[in-house]
């Protein structure tokens, strides 16, 4: 694959390449997840810089390199990031889902348009306001059984929920079981009533991240601090 393309992005982690130049991860709609130099960027008068930061949704143009591509261009469509920094709960919630998704996803140029759109739809939850409202947790552990879901281990809320009971042993079983279900199907009105009756919400956490660094085998960063 050679020339150039244009796509749709979400910055998923950068890091410096040389004394101007960074190296941005990103996962793109249609070309999947990719790494590409972004030329000039830790200099104070770049030009794309400050579009490759974080979280930050882009329409950019990129040029397929050997090893690695180039940014050619770049407009923001949506800056996550400046909204993320501002509040620590949601900037670790993003952090905990790039980290994911990151994790997840190999450098192959092949479209996951599922997993992108999944992630523009969870970083736009935790800039939605909602009555009664959610926290940015569970808007992040949601994401992170439903990323797991599309690549290919769906969870059986019934099986978790019975083999974590000892974890939450403050309700019971059936109730466990839905709130694993609204977990996995984004149903943020039944999750805001269970966990307004059953105070989980840290129990809840664990069950979740086990799970998923169980699928994964890989460590999450984020989650060590859980």
């Amino acid at each position: 694959m050679r020339g150039t393309f244009c796509d749709e992005a979400i910055v998923l982690r950068t890091r410096k390449f040389s004394e101007s130049d960074c190296i941005a991860t990103v996962i793109t709609r249609h070309n999947g997840k990719i790494s590409a130099v972004v030329k000039g960027s830790r200099k104070p008068k770049s030009k794309y810089g400050a579009c490759f930061e974080p979280f930050m949704h882009l329409s950019a143009k990129f040029a397929v390199g050997r090893n690695l591509d180039y940014a050619v261009e770049a407009e923001v469509v949506d800056a996550f990031g400046g909204h993320f920094v501002a509040e620590y709960e949601k900037y670790f919630a993003a952090s905990q889902m790039v980290e994911i998704l990151d994790k997840l996803l190999l450098e192959v140029h092949e479209s996951a348009e599922q997993q992108y759109l999944l992630l523009l739809r969870a970083m736009k939850m935790l800039l939605t306001r909602l009555e009664p409202p959610i926290s940015p947790n569970v808007v992040a552990l949601s994401y992170a059984l439903r990323s797991l879901a599309l690549s290919g281990w769906e969870l059986d809320p019934q099986n978790l929920a019975a083999s974590s009971m000892k974890q939450v042993s403050k309700m019971p079983l059936e109730d466990f079981e839905n709130l694993l279900e609204g977990l996995l199907s984004g149903d943020w009105e039944v999750l805001t009533a269970i966990l307004k009756k059953h105070k989980v919400e840290d129990e809840l956490t664990k069950v979740v991240a086990r799970y998923t660094v169980y699928h994964l085998e890989k460590y999450l960063k984020s989650f060590s601090l859980i």
